[in-house]
């Protein structure tokens, strides 16, 4: 430590500088997190985009198919490094931050996608789940014309899922298809800042202290002394 006459240098580290300023760091972005966060925007655009020549290319190229399907994801021997990259940005951004808009209902699986809450209805079940009902999709638990099989669920959400559930319907009229959308952003909208502040995400408990560190940062102080 310092002493007098002696000044050292205090270090803390790279995590700690690279966190928001407020949680206490200097609002520097992480090269590897922002790189992943880049990645993620081109690997949104690759399935969100039907009608664009590179992404039917790369689509067709390496048999790209839904998300909840690992295999195609899995790292094999010829790919190019650009194509790995890519993978890499839809593992660790597109696959945990994607959420749906219900449509016709057959893409998104009632279990285990997030499109009712901000989290899979699996996570928020009062009962374990049957393992072959976990890749139901939604339209395999809706009636024409009845609509939801109430009887097959409510064993397993509580009486305010279920009254959500009943606000919500499947698509019969216009055929529209299950969207994908961005969970990280309030508009559903995918941003390389909304992906960076995906994966720097602080989930642990702790106290909030961004009243005290925005007024830090706004005191009116000589840069160095």
């Amino acid at each position: 430590g310092s002493s007098e006459g002696n000044r050292k240098q205090h270090l803390i580290s790279w995590e700690k500088v690279c966190a928001p300023k407020r949680d206490g760091g200097l609002g520097i972005r992480s090269a590897r997190e922002m790189h992943v966060a880049l990645l993620g925007k081109l690997g949104w655009r690759l399935l969100t985009t039907q009608d664009a020549l590179w992404t039917m290319i790369l689509r067709k190229k390496y048999r790209v198919g839904e998300l909840y399907d690992s295999q195609w994801m899995i790292v094999k021997g010829n790919w190019s490094p650009t194509w790995r990259s890519l993978v890499l940005g839809i593992r660790e951004v597109v696959v945990p931050g994607t959420g749906w808009i219900l449509g016709d209902g057959r893409r998104v699986r009632f279990w285990k996608d997030k499109w009712l809450l901000d989290q899979p209805l699996q996570e928020l079940s009062t009962a374990d789940i049957p393992v072959e009902l976990l890749e139901v999709t939604t339209r395999d638990l809706w009636q024409q014309g009845t609509g939801w099989r109430i009887r097959e669920m409510e064993p397993y959400l509580t009486a305010q899922n279920l009254l959500k559930l009943a606000s919500m319907v499947i698509d019969e009229v216009t055929g529209a298809k299950d969207r994908m959308t961005w969970s990280g952003s309030k508009d559903g909208r995918f941003s390389v800042k909304s992906a960076y502040a995906f994966l720097t995400r602080n989930t642990a408990p702790r106290h909030n202290m961004e009243a005290l560190y925005n007024r830090v940062w706004r005191v009116l102080v000589p840069e160095r002394t």
